[in-house]
């Protein structure tokens, strides 16, 4: 068990669970410490509504939304945490899609690069934060040529260089 201030954090084998204080509030919902108050004040939630969001665009894009969510967090964890993880699952979830299915392209790794395309941690980031992204941008940018090209070995090292543990998942 650890705490990630004021999140508690509990891992059991391969689960992890995120414990967030919360309080209802009469007029305005639920609500959660906000980050950018320095967890001094309150900001609104809707978990079950995201959690409808996030279905409905897991749906409409053949169930690959959810799984890329899984991969874009896994990056994001191992770059050290560039966007708040809510933010970047809200995000993607957020983004529209539906080029993909015109085109006929159901895999994971077309929904990947259009994600990475999207991401944005703006210019007041700190620098840091923008070469964590540059570097996702720049090795997804050779890997896609790469299979473009029909290079797929030399596109899935390049995509393990950013996802060592599940490269091979994107289908590349």
């Amino acid at each position: 068990m650890e705490q990630s201030h004021p999140t508690v954090v509990l891992e059991l084998n391969h689960i992890r669970f995120e414990l967030v204080p919360a309080v209802q509030k009469w007029f305005s919902g639920l609500q959660i410490p906000g980050k950018g108050s320095g967890y001094q004040s309150w900001q609104d939630t809707d978990p079950n509504g995201f959690n409808q969001t996030l279905s409905n665009a897991n749906q409409a894009n053949g169930n690959l939304i959810k799984p890329l969510v899984r991969v874009m967090k896994y990056w994001n964890a191992t770059a050290k945490h560039p966007f708040e993880s809510y933010a970047l699952e809200k995000h993607i979830a957020g983004q529209t899609y539906g080029f993909l299915g015109l085109l006929g392209s159901r895999q994971l790794a077309d929904f990947f690069f259009q994600a990475v395309d999207s991401l944005d941690v703006g210019w007041s980031a700190p620098q840091w934060k923008r070469d964590a992204v540059g570097r996702l941008k720049q090795l997804a940018s050779l890997a896609r040529s790469q299979e473009r090209s029909g290079n797929s070995i030399q596109a899935e090292s390049t995509i393990k260089r950013l996802l060592p543990d599940v490269g091979g998942l994107l289908g590349i």
